[in-house]
């Protein structure tokens, strides 16, 4: 599929690779800028040696009024031609020879330039040097060997010195702000190049279009990422679980719309079973399940959490819970039940663990005993969240899909292949998964808060500090409400 580059997608590739549009051509600005600086410490001298060539009007003619118009015409053509001779091996070993200099070919070769004058029978010889009266040394011994060359070897005599070079009084001067500004300009357009090459390359998942055109799934919530939002959203450490801390923050505004979309996807049932998976790790399913439960709860749902991620289990850390017995307790004894179901500091938040790690949780997952536990918890719950291990890393999450009312699919921005994508939503479809949607984690939608940040972050401060002021005389033993 072709990929169109209109204006706001220009606008998307900048804002996303705009550390290498912006840094690459500072960089080599500064690097050029520095560079200059250090060897100009050395000021560049410049002397010029002018040649004629042609053969003077001695003879009169008179159908040209007492000119001869072919020697006239002649000029330019042969400084034209002798230009290239000026800089040959033989003109510039010659000048080595003469003055005896400790430089090789390529070293002289450098510093003399060549132009022929337009219009004219007239070629410059310019040399450039740190040394004022070497580079007019040069130039003349340039002029002079190249005369006795031409004589030697092309057998013409119209060469003469028109004007002998003269030792500079002062230095070139170099315009050191252009080059630099050229250069950071060319260096701009380079990076540019390379940012629209590295978004052409990247064959990853980074937004709600890509997610509708690639996996023809609907998209039922869209979770920002931002290390402000993260900060401010998502409290930890002290009271031993994850919560979203700001009921107004982008975040939490996204799980409620979450939340809406799901009770609408399925609006007769009152008792759900969802299960949450994604294609790999590290697209923050888990942490999905956990903010999913907390806004059902504050929506007045009574949610359990199930930890079915028997090969690496994390829910017992982010309530800081004992993993000593859980879901593997249950299944290996073969007696169903919710006896190791854990209530959290959350009113409305229950928590079962994934328990030891068995030799054959698939074997677990796949048992009649599970199958009575999801029952179970069912009849017992409003809503129960199923985490699950990713889905193209075993068949543990096909086999779950199967025995739940529909599965949400979460997509890490940017972290996921298309191929990846599209082979773990066959594998789900295989099974006849009911997938409720995509989720898609870690969305840069800061732009679309920033008419709301002022006052959402004014109201977020008077609010912080007095939370901060009751938590002083709270018992952080007792329960509270999300």
């Amino acid at each position: 599929m072709e990929r169109e580059i209109d204006l706001r997608r220009f606008r998307e590739v900048l804002r996303k690779r705009w550390t290498i549009v912006l840094f690459l051509p500072l960089g080599v600005a500064l690097i050029c800028g520095t560079l200059s600086f250090l060897f100009s410490a050395q000021p560049i001298y410049m002397a010029t040696a002018t040649l004629a060539i042609g053969n003077p009007p001695t003879e009169v003619s008179q159908q040209n009024n007492g000119f001869n118009l072919d020697a006239i015409l002649a000029g330019p053509q042969m400084a034209k031609i002798f230009e290239p001779v000026v800089k040959s091996r033989a003109v510039e070993q010659k000048v080595l020879d003469q003055l005896n200099l400790s430089l090789n070919i390529a070293q002289l070769d450098s510093k003399v330039t060549v132009n022929s004058v337009q219009d004219s029978d007239l070629i410059a010889i310019s040399v450039t040097d740190t040394d004022p009266i070497l580079a007019a040394i040069i130039a003349n011994s340039m002029a002079e060997q190249f005369s006795e060359v031409v004589i030697e070897i092309k057998k013409v005599d119209t060469v003469s010195v028109l004007d002998r070079a003269v030792i500079p009084d002062s230095p070139m001067i170099v315009n050191k702000k252009q080059i630099v500004l050229s250069i950071g300009l060319i260096a701009f357009l380079l990076g540019l190049g390379i940012a629209f090459l590295l978004e052409y390359l990247d064959d990853s998942l980074r937004n709600r279009q890509d997610v509708e055109d690639i996996l023809q799934l609907q998209v039922i919530g869209q979770i920002p990422y931002d290390s402000e939002y993260i900060k401010e959203d998502i409290e930890s450490k002290s009271e031993g679980f994850w919560r979203l801390a700001n009921s107004q923050s982008p975040a939490a505004e996204a799980f409620r719309t979450l939340r809406t979309n799901l009770q609408f996807n399925k609006p007769d049932s009152i008792h759900q079973q969802v299960l949450i998976t994604s294609t790999g790790s590290g697209e923050g399913k888990s942490m999905m399940a956990v903010n999913l439960a907390i806004s059902l709860v504050r929506g007045g749902k009574l949610v359990l959490i199930i930890d079915a991620n028997l090969r690496n289990p994390i829910q017992h850390q982010y309530f800081q819970l004992s993993n000593d017995v859980g879901l593997t307790s249950i299944l290996s004894s073969g007696l169903p039940g919710l006896e190791y179901v854990v209530q959290t500091q959350i009113l409305g938040l229950d928590v079962l663990t994934s328990g030891p790690i068995l030799p054959n949780p698939v074997e677990l997952l796949d048992s009649l005993t599970m199958k009575n536990v999801l029952k179970e918890a069912k009849a017992a719950y409003d809503v129960v969240i199923i985490d699950s291990p990713p889905t193209l890393a075993r068949a543990d999450a096909s086999i779950l899909a199967q025995a739940v009312d529909g599965v949400i699919f979460v997509v890490g921005a940017g972290a996921v292949s298309r191929e990846y994508a599209l082979e773990a939503k066959r594998q789900l479809e295989k099974v006849e998964a009911k997938i409720l949607g995509v989720v898609i984690n870690k969305v840069n939608l800061k732009s679309l808060y920033d008419k709301y940040s002022s006052r959402s972050k004014a109201g977020f401060s008077v609010c912080k500090r007095k939370i901060l002021k009751r938590s002083k005389f709270r018992n952080p033993s007792k329960s509270f409400t999300a």
